[in-house]
């Protein structure tokens, strides 16, 4: 899990976001309220989708705001599953107060893959 992740507010722009998209190696940015509370998502390709002319307009109003997150004592198995099941790439793990602790990502979950001896995935 990236426990340093980059946020953005619901009241920060589109262009912000494109900004801090534009100029990090990141695919997702978690919105966030004054409380740190996860309240959404925005992805490279939820920008891609966005019509001309939105980029004064804040992430509250552009956000994808059905989301899908684990707990912290959610098994890297589940995590897993949930990513498989929902067609999704990234996962935001959530504390008790549903604040962002962290994101876990495929390239994490094949880590775990790969760091697990003895590997027996098709036995």
């Amino acid at each position: 899990m990236n426990k340093s992740v980059l946020t953005l507010r619901h009241d920060n722009t589109v262009q912000e976001a494109k900004e801090l998209l534009a100029s990090r190696p990141i695919q997702h940015i978690p919105i966030t309220d004054e409380s740190r509370r996860l309240v959404g998502m925005m992805s490279d390709r939820d920008f891609l989708k966005l019509p001309d002319g939105v980029e004064t307009r804040q992430l509250g109003e552009m956000m994808t705001n059905q989301l899908f997150a684990a707990m912290a004592d959610t098994s890297i198995r589940e995590v897993a599953g949930e990513m498989v099941d929902r067609q999704i790439h990234c996962l935001p793990i959530l504390d008790e107060d549903h604040k962002l602790l962290g994101i876990i990502t495929t390239a994490d979950v094949l880590r775990c893959v790969v760091n697990q001896a003895p590997l027996d995935l098709w036995a």
